[in-house]
């Protein structure tokens, strides 16, 4: 049976064993789908679309691509969308916080612990018994786990969409991630498309995953714009009179946070006239480290901490200038949101970030470089009319072509149209 080959084939890469081949045979047993189920994709359908969105675990709801899903399923049209999100794990968050659908957890521990093929029959089953017509996954592990879920069912699965928000952001992962490249060539074939935030991650995925461009549809991030905001923080009161340069980011190696504290080191440095206080909005592992980093740097009286606020938008309102000085990014909410609040931004020029920002609307300066990027906090600083033409630039560059309602136009047109593909269509078998 061609899908058992494929199954051992896959199973036998990641583990380096054979006898892994019985699996194949309980899968494919227990993988009748029910009448209602085995239709879906050939007939008409004239009830709403359920969406499964699988995704390892939702640990927050105030940044990157959770943030995201959980708004997009606020904003999807519930006449026509039934939206459903499944995870591999569970998380304290997710305990003590109501999300705006259904959620079901799947157990999964990794791809080499006891209870996996309980975690591919679970979502097996999810997906005949609502039925589900879309499965869309985040993260790779949600990739490989939606693929053996589906393989078997032929042109009576659901459509499988995946999707890319990142360019590899480093990060702890098993050992067996780096085999995830390789296998993604093999596993892409199954999926109906891919969706990515950015075209800069379009063009990664094509060369990472060889994947051809029209399997691949960009649908940007949504943000919204703000209004005027009354309430001053605290911090802002504190330090009325002086100039504020702001990063929101995780506190994590890969947001180099380090170089935004030594840019102010020069800045202090080289202009000790501008008076300016720093804030970074965020919580991570490096924490201690950049506190004694600021410390050691003559910063710390100016740069303030207040870790993450659920809701940064009084902050960035109360910002004059924002900052992203990453070493990589996908499509970054952060400057989507900094552009958004009519602020000039300064950030490396890497990713998304090159997608967003020119000189209309701030500086794109080399990664690493905290000369490079004091040097542009100096020119900002000392120009106020700039700094208000790149701010209201980068706001209308937002409300142009990066409003919730324009990427849910997008995204919600896109379902439609591989449903509208797919009925009456011969599905490949796997």
């Amino acid at each position: 049976m061609d899908a058992k080959k494929r199954i051992t084939g896959l199973l036998a890469n990641i583990f380096s064993v054979e006898r892994y081949s019985w699996i194949c045979d309980f899968v494919l047993k227990t993988g009748t789908m029910t009448d209602s189920a085995s239709n879906k994709c050939n007939q008409p359908i004239t009830r709403k679309i359920v969406l499964a969105y699988l995704i390892d675990t939702i640990n927050c709801d105030t940044a990157g691509t959770q943030k995201q899903l959980i708004e997009t399923i606020r904003r999807l049209d519930k006449d026509r969308f039934e939206p459903t999100i499944i995870c591999l794990y569970s998380s304290s968050w997710m305990d003590n916080n109501k999300l705006p659908c259904a959620v079901t957890t799947l157990g999964y521990r990794g791809f080499l612990k006891f209870n996996f093929l309980s975690v591919i029959l679970k979502l097996r089953r999810i997906i005949q018994q609502r039925p589900v017509h879309i499965l869309q996954t985040f993260f790779e592990d949600s990739i490989f786990v939606a693929f053996l879920a589906t393989l078997g069912l032929g042109k009576q699965r659901c459509i499988l969409l995946s999707s890319r928000r990142d360019m590899g952001l480093g990060g702890h992962r098993p050992w067996y991630h780096r085999l995830y490249p390789f296998i993604l060539l093999f596993v892409n074939r199954n999926f109906d498309g891919i969706i990515s935030n950015g075209q800069e991650i379009k063009k990664w995925v094509i060369k990472r995953e060889r994947v051809s461009p029209k399997k691949i549809h960009v649908i940007p991030n949504g943000t919204t714009l703000p209004s005027p905001i009354n309430m001053v923080p605290e911090l802002f009161k504190r330090h009325s009179t002086s100039l504020w340069i702001g990063l929101a980011a995780s506190l994590t190696p890969i947001k180099r946070i380090d170089v935004f504290l030594d840019s102010l080191r020069i800045l202090m440095g080289k202009r000790p006239d501008i008076e300016f206080q720093a804030l970074v909005l965020g919580e991570g592992p490096k924490r201690e480290e950049l506190l004694e980093q600021a410390q050691e740097g003559g910063v710390a009286q100016r740069v303030h901490f207040p870790g993450a606020v659920r809701d940064v938008n009084p902050f960035l309102y109360y910002l004059d200038i924002g900052v992203l000085c990453s070493d990589q990014e996908g499509f970054p909410n952060t400057v989507l949101e900094y552009m958004a609040h009519a602020k000039p931004v300064v950030v490396t020029a890497v990713g998304g970030s090159k997608e967003l920002v020119d000189f209309n609307t701030g500086f794109l300066i080399p990664a690493g470089d905290s000369m490079a990027l004091a040097h542009a906090l100096i020119r900002l600083a000392d120009d106020a009319s700039l700094r208000r033409q790149l701010g209201r630039n980068g706001r209308e560059r937002v409300q142009k072509l990066y409003t919730w309602e324009r990427s849910m136009e997008k995204l919600e047109g896109y379902y439609s149209q591989l449903l509208e593909t797919n009925i009456g269509h011969n599905r490949r078998g796997n």
